[in-house]
């Protein structure tokens, strides 16, 4: 192996030929996680999402750390924090550099230092098809009763390049021991990125490109982290469609506009995803002002072309309160 002096070539050497192949290795475990895509997915959402998601032809993925709950994300990444906690030797000096690096990430300090961005959850949120009679899902994400639930043809959803289509883990014996195995490849990796650049002879950049394997996978890590909830919640049966990639030359996931916008005090991220129309093959309407929003989201499909698109009112009796 020839000996390379420049600065940058050794850290894309490194990325490239490392630590970038070991992460997209894990990242598929996300794209196939054993799970069966269902011939439909329902998205709830209120009727103001509904407009937009019509007239624009885009779904809005929206970064998990400021959602509307952010607790389900910090689920996952506690138990990432007790695993990293659980394998990694903080009295082995790069186990304990590996541990603060991957905890600092799994904090939400998502950057490395350099120009290739680290992934961070982007997510959109979906359910299997039964779950249209599901009280709990009017209840708690088809606005009382009063939202919408937006059936996707599933398959179509999963051929989307630019995301990824993951069944949600509910089996915390499962999630702990993705989190451990996890664990052991940024350990094996971190040790190969460690010698790689020890070869090309820039010793000093040992300790860097170490942080940046370890950056790399606490990053993998939430990704991980965002697709599982605990087990009170599988009534859900929740799929999540992601951006789940780490930057290496690829065509699978070419990029999404990302995008942002001012929640009170918060600055939320996300990326708009374009879709398929054919792909949206019902609405199914609130039961609650069903009357009145029924013959409107038949307009909107007229008004913006899509065809053949079934418009039902949800059967799912609430008991709702003045």
């Amino acid at each position: 192996m020839g000996i390379l002096v420049d600065l940058k070539e050794i850290h894309a050497d490194v990325w490239n030929n490392t630590i970038a192949p070991a992460v997209t290795s894990e990242m598929e475990r996300i794209r196939d996680a054993g799970c069966d895509v269902p011939a439909h997915l329902l998205h709830f959402t209120s009727a103001q999402a509904l407009v937009q998601i019509l007239q624009t032809r885009k779904l809005r993925l929206s970064r998990a750390r400021s959602s509307n709950d952010p607790g389900e994300l910090e689920y996952g990444l506690g138990l990432a924090r007790i695993e990293a906690k659980t394998v990694l030797d903080p009295t082995m000096q790069w186990d304990d550099s590996l541990l603060a690096e991957l905890l600092a990430v799994l904090a939400g300090r998502v950057g490395d230092g350099s120009s290739r961005p680290l992934p961070d959850p982007h997510i959109c949120c979906f359910s299997q098809p039964e779950c249209e009679m599901g009280v709990e899902h009017w209840s708690l994400y088809g606005r009382g009763g009063a939202g919408f639930a937006l059936v996707f043809e599933g398959r179509s959803l999963a051929a989307i390049k630019a995301a990824t289509l993951v069944c949600v883990s509910y089996d915390s014996n499962a999630q702990k021991a993705r989190f451990s195995s996890l664990m052991k490849a940024a350990r094996e990796t971190c040790a190969a990125a460690r010698n790689r650049t020890a070869a090309l002879g820039a010793v000093d950049m040992v300790a860097s490109l170490h942080g940046a394997a370890a950056r790399a996978f606490g990053a993998a890590t939430a990704l991980h982290a965002a697709t599982m909830k605990r087990d009170m919640f599988k009534f859900e049966k929740e799929w999540r469609l992601m951006v789940a990639w780490i930057p290496i030359k690829t065509d699978r996931d070419p990029p999404l506009p990302y995008c942002f916008e001012a929640v009170g005090p918060v600055l939320r991220s996300f990326y708009e995803l374009p879709f398929d129309p054919k792909s949206l093959k019902a609405i199914v309407v609130g039961p609650q002002h069903a009357d009145v929003n029924k013959p409107v989201v038949e307009a909107l499909l007229n008004r913006y072309d899509y065809e053949k698109v079934e418009v039902r009112v949800g059967s799912v009796s609430l008991r709702t309160f003045q």
